[in-house]
């Protein structure tokens, strides 16, 4: 199974992050989930995600905001439809 990992930008996100987290451990094609905590030192929602970027090690990747809602079976079609196209080039 092809497996999505998933980079959550956190900056003042307390309210979200946690049902974030919970939602996207849940679904199957999932694989490591990074958490940049830009409470700290908030160097802007573009370059946390190139850091959380550079700690995957899987092909696809899933940039998801601490308060988005994620439908399951959206992750395993998106996969899918890329490993289609992949197949046609």
């Amino acid at each position: 199974m092809t497996l999505v990992d998933v980079v959550v930008v956190a900056y003042k996100s307390e309210d979200h992050i946690d049902q974030c987290l919970a939602l996207a451990r849940q679904i199957d094609h999932i694989g490591d989930v990074v958490v940049v905590d830009n409470n700290l030192d908030n160097r802007g929602f573009g370059a946390g995600q190139n850091v959380g970027a550079k700690q995957t090690t899987n092909e696809y990747l899933l940039l998801l905001n601490p308060d988005a809602a994620v439908v399951p079976a959206a992750i395993a079609r998106g996969v899918a439809l890329l490993e289609n196209e992949q197949q046609r080039s």
